[in-house]
């Protein structure tokens, strides 16, 4: 576990915020060059912070749809 995310297979991290009860999932795909975070949360948690202690890569957000407990950080 990575602050929070726990690997689930190579490159690729899940993790469910802890301070909301909406169970709002959060996805990390690492490549070699690039990363992509599937859903931001909602902002309690620091997503961000989280991110940046797995890789340093360029991220870019892809959301499921537009809701608070996804766009929030």
């Amino acid at each position: 576990m990575i602050n929070g995310f726990v690997q689930l297979a190579d490159g690729l991290y899940g993790y469910l915020e802890s301070q909301t009860s909406e169970c709002s999932a959060v996805y990390l795909l690492v490549g070699t060059a690039h990363a992509i975070l599937f859903d931001a949360g909602t902002g309690l948690d620091d997503v961000h912070g989280m991110v940046l202690a797995i890789t340093e890569l360029p991220v870019t957000v892809v959301l499921s749809h537009w809701h608070h407990d996804h766009v929030g950080s």
